[in-house]
Order: structure tokens, then C-alpha cells, then sequence
């Protein structure tokens, strides 16, 4: 990927959930599977999410895309 792309506001530790969200998904349908797998893949192992976020949201949406598209579904699973 040629840049990074930032799921946070302004820098800070805080992240956006929707951000996040339309981030990977868009990564997702457009091919760019590795990406997205890895942006979800650190979101849900920070030890603290967005404070307007559950890990129970965040897991069913990972969940989500990986009955949508397939090779994400191996990226997150490391069979890509």
C-alpha cells in the first residue's frame, strides 16, 4: 500500500468506529484484502476499543465481511 491510512481523529488513540468500518469494508470490495484484514486485525486486538464501541459490534461486523468476501475471510484467518 502506498500510504497509511488512519482510522484515528486528528492523530489521537481514539478510533472512529464508522471510519473504521467504511475503511475496511471499502478495502474489502475493492480487492485490497490484506488491508482490510489488517486494520480489523489490530482494532480488535487493542485492549480498549472506541469508547462508543463494543467488542461484541466489532466482532459481528468482522464477522460480516467475512461471510461477504471470501478472500477476506482468508486474510483474517492467515490462508491468503
Amino acid at each position: 500500500m502506498a500510504g497509511t491510512i488512519s482510522i484515528t481523529r486528528t492523530g489521537a488513540e481514539i478510533v472512529l468506529p464508522a471510519r473504521l468500518r467504511a475503511t475496511v469494508a471499502f478495502c474489502a470490495a475493492t480487492g485490497q484484502v490484506e488491508a482490510a484484514a489488517d486494520l480489523a486485525r489490530r482494532y480488535l486486538s487493542r485492549s480498549e476499543l472506541s469508547p462508543v464501541d463494543t467488542h461484541e459490534r466489532a466482532t459481528a461486523f468482522d464477522r460480516t465481511l467475512r461471510e461477504r468476501f471470501p478472500a477476506y475471510a482468508a486474510a483474517r484467518s492467515g490462508r491468503h
